[in-house]
């Protein structure tokens, strides 16, 4: 499991953990859409390097 995988796996179980909460609290909406944010990006990076490209 690499660590984006389990950045990943965590963010998951916290969402489905804390879901009623985020529904009615934005700042953390908004502090987990950052979150996922980096993490889309740090998988989107880490498949460029793995093909070979220039990030």
């Amino acid at each position: 499991m690499s660590y984006i995988d389990r950045w990943s796996y965590q963010i998951n179980r916290f969402v489905s953990d804390k879901e009623t909460l985020f529904l009615t609290d934005t700042y953390c909406n908004r502090k987990l859409h950052q979150k996922s944010y980096k993490l889309i990006h740090a998988k989107r990076k880490h498949k460029l390097k793995a093909v070979g490209l220039k990030v």
